[in-house]
């Protein structure tokens, strides 16, 4: 499914684009297994985190604005 994304455009209509035209499907496979690897990482990190009582996600500032 993630080659009929990036490359075939599957999600075109969600504004997505194809990417056909920039990369070949082993770039497209190297970047889905770099997200796969980044994904396990981030996870591990934040069981690891879990595990010792800390919150997983800081706390981000809010704006608000009366405009």
């Amino acid at each position: 499914m993630f080659n009929d994304i990036v490359l075939g455009g599957l999600l075109q209509p969600n504004g997505m684009p194809a990417f056909s035209d920039l990369l070949s499907p082993q770039q497209v496979a190297d970047i889905h297994a770099y997200l796969i690897g980044l994904q396990k990482a981030t996870r591990a990190a934040e069981l690891d985190l879990q595990r010792q009582g800390k919150p997983i996600d800081t706390p981000v500032p809010t704006i608000i604005s009366s405009l």
